[in-house]
């Protein structure tokens, strides 16, 4: 998961400050995917009945790299 983070960093660096919603909405979404994907990977590695919460990073990440995306270059 360290690429993971290194997209976050880049996203925070290229990224100027705005109040378009697609940036914020961005931002929440990297987070959240952030966040969630080391724990449900962890608590899917403990039982397996936890790999059905993987759409949850998933979705998360897949909607930043989308709003990211529509933000077009800085």
């Amino acid at each position: 998961m360290p690429a993971l983070g290194i997209f976050n960093v880049l996203f925070a660096i290229a990224t100027p400050v705005s109040e378009m919603w697609y940036a914020q909405g961005a931002v929440v979404a990297w987070i959240v995917g952030g966040v969630t994907m080391p724990l449900v990977c962890f608590l899917s590695a403990w039982r397996t009945q936890f790999r059905h919460a993987f759409f949850v990073p998933v979705t998360a990440l897949l909607t930043a790299v989308a709003l990211t995306l529509v933000g077009g270059p800085a």
